[in-house]
């Protein structure tokens, strides 16, 4: 589990661009934030010069995304933290599903796992719960199974 008081950064290379407000990290990042860690090999976080928040993070390859009821595996991405808005591309998911889905009740298949997987060119976060999958592979099957 992750302690939610504590945001941190780990990286091999740093450095600071003040007059366009933004850090970049190179090598091994791992980004962690309360219920989130981003691990990539490149990330640069835009932060709002009066409060000194970070407001966008993109980051490039070999992005790892975790957090509750979800795993990303991509290429590349960008999120916008207070717009709960952001994308990735060329992604692998693993997605939880919520246990209020009114469908959830429908699968009466003993191996439905509770998540759903599967491939998208792109991903797009359009608000905190809503996610669109561009060109994508969508299935609640284990993935052993073929699909």
């Amino acid at each position: 589990p992750l302690d939610k008081s504590l945001s941190t950064v780990k990286f091999s290379k740093f450095s600071e661009d003040i007059k366009k407000h933004e850090l970049h990290y190179q090598g091994n990042v791992e980004i962690v934030q309360p219920s989130r860690v981003l691990y990539t090999d490149d990330a640069t976080i835009f932060y709002t010069p009066e409060t000194q928040k970070p407001s966008t993070i993109t980051a490039k390859g070999n992005v790892k995304l975790l957090q509750p009821g979800e795993m990303i595996l991509a290429d590349n991405g960008v999120a916008h933290l207070s717009s709960h808005q952001g994308n990735v591309n060329n992604a692998i998911y693993l997605f939880s599903v919520p246990s209020n889905w009114s469908l959830k009740e429908q699968f009466k298949d003993k191996n439905f796992t509770g998540f759903a997987h599967g491939k998208a060119d792109k991903i797009i976060q359009t608000d905190k719960y809503k996610y669109i999958l561009d060109n994508a592979t969508y299935t609640t099957c284990p993935p052993t199974k073929h699909t």
